[in-house]
């Protein structure tokens, strides 16, 4: 039954990790200080819009059982608001000033998705240390090739300001942060596959099969999270993982 949960568990993660996808989680009560389970942390946007409204972005925070910490994306770079939560949450979940993310992963190069890092690279690199960062972000040459060209350069300067930003962090020891290119596990290739102390990350595709499918497929999603999912304004949820 834990093997069939654990193989759940990490089937879920690897979808938020390649999809994105915002799914309605369920509150769970406080535990106890004695608890081994692992958690799932899901953090609000703390970012406003023109009109007054929070912005979408993707936030996620592992707890493992034995204390490990692992980020998904985070949200937006804006000041005060996405990159500090996160932050101040992290510093709360670990019970340290300078908290310690064993593994970061980022989806896509969106600033919902990667700009709370930036701006905590850009001005808190001293308050939190990084193990290994993972990601696969499309090269020069496929951006230019799949993106709108309106988003062409605006997507190769994301990328690069996020690159450029990595080496502010830095381990514990003070050594530079690991980066790691992911595949999918389909490759039969290396990192496809993690396990991050008891929780296991398979990663189902990269921009690479979305770009070998967007060679053949014409059709578009017309549909939109906002209008089919539940919105959870200004909360942190909280899921049991197993």
């Amino acid at each position: 039954m834990q093997k069939n949960l654990r193989r759940f568990a990490a089937f879920f993660l690897s979808l938020v990790i390649v999809l994105g996808i915002m799914l309605p989680i369920t509150m769970v009560p406080e535990v106890e200080a004695a608890d081994l389970s692992s958690y799932l942390y899901q953090l609000p946007s703390s970012t406003l819009n023109s009109s007054g409204k929070y912005r979408q972005n993707m936030s996620y925070v592992i707890k493992t059982r034995n204390g490990k910490i692992i980020v998904i994306d985070g949200g937006y770079v804006t000041e005060d608001s996405d990159a500090e939560y996160l932050l101040s949450f992290l510093q709360e979940v670990t019970g340290k000033s300078v908290p310690n993310v064993d593994a970061w992963f980022f989806t896509h190069p969106h600033e919902d998705h990667i700009g709370a890092f930036e701006g905590l690279a850009e001005r808190h690199a001293g308050e939190i240390t990084v193990d290994t960062i993972y990601y696969n972000f499309p090269s020069k040459e496929q951006i230019i090739k799949y993106c709108p060209a309106s988003s062409v350069n605006g997507t190769i300067n994301t990328i690069k300001n996020f690159e450029s930003l990595i080496p502010n962090i830095k381990r514990a020891d003070g050594s530079a942060v690991k980066v790691v290119e992911i595949l999918a596990r389909h490759q039969n290739k290396c990192h496809g596959s993690f396990a991050i102390d008891t929780v296991s990350f398979d990663i189902l595709l990269t921009c690479e099969d979305v770009f070998a499918a967007a060679d053949s497929d014409t059709t578009l999603y017309s549909g939109t999270l906002e209008t089919n999912g539940k919105a959870y304004t200004n909360k942190t949820i909280k899921q049991l993982v197993y």
